[in-house]
């Protein structure tokens, strides 16, 4: 039974990441699904004209991007832009603001556009297993950050797995015109619990982090390890509060 079937049965199940396959576009076909995906993604969110249509959701920045699907059932379900822009090269942050000198040069990070989940697996586990996908992407490519225009409503979320609010402001012309903040994740800081708590950190971050330094993708120092094993002790906690947030939602 599908997730959107469930809800009409008034259950969500918010854990689907283990069923659901991440890869990068490969396909006219898989790209048009993406299309979709944003069409559909953007219209529940009220970021996009009523009369656009999926062809509308193009971008000039997806070709020299590598674009990430998550797939359930062979249904793209998610998705978000990988742009590996060089120091010459302009984001498309920089349509709308000037990226400051004192910020990561463009040659050291990966911006992430059109980041988007379907409206039917929202609440679900998909965004964050993505993330840990996009993060393991841009350390192999040799970058260590990630830029990414957020709505304000979900600063909140993107603060607490470990990003930063750089307070830059922006309208963004090709989302309705809707306000806009720039957020920047370093990776390795947030994968050793540099800059996260320990219950998220274990929640979203800790295998992840595993599979990092038994592949040479980052270098820990002594006071890495002994913060991670810190964290670690408070592991029965964070799967506590995970196994009551994957019993399925019922409607109120």
């Amino acid at each position: 039974m599908r997730i959107d079937e469930l809800r009409e049965q008034h259950l969500m199940p918010r854990s689907v990441s283990t069923v659901v396959e991440f890869s990068f576009v490969r396909t006219t076909e898989e790209y048009d699904q993406v299309l979709a995906l944003r069409h559909t993604a953007y219209r529940h969110a009220g970021k996009v004209d009523e009369r656009l249509n999926p062809e509308d959701m193009g971008e000039i920045y997806d070709t020299r991007s590598r674009i990430v699907i998550g797939k359930y059932h062979g249904r793209v379900i998610a998705s978000a832009g990988l742009v590996f822009n060089e120091y010459h090269d302009r984001m498309e942050i920089e349509e709308s603001i000037d990226w400051p000198k004192e910020l990561p040069r463009r040659d050291e990070m990966v911006e992430v556009i059109r980041n988007c989940t379907h409206p039917s697996y929202r609440g679900s586990d998909v965004l964050m297993a993505m993330f840990r996908f996009i993060a393991i992407t841009v350390l192999q490519a040799g970058r260590r950050y990630v830029a990414i225009g957020s709505s304000p409503d979900l600063i909140p979320l993107y603060t607490r797995i470990g990003m930063r609010d750089v307070n830059l402001d922006y309208y963004h012309r090709k989302l309705g015109g809707k306000l806009h903040k720039v957020l920047l994740g370093d990776i390795p800081q947030t994968m050793t619990g540099a800059n996260i708590g320990p219950i998220f950190w274990n929640a979203i971050w800790s295998e992840t982090t595993s599979y990092m330094m038994s592949t040479d993708l980052i270098k820990v120092s002594g006071i890495d390890v002994a913060r991670m094993n810190l964290y670690r002790l408070f592991k029965p906690v964070s799967l506590l509060l995970q196994s009551r947030m994957r019993r399925p939602r019922q409607k109120r």
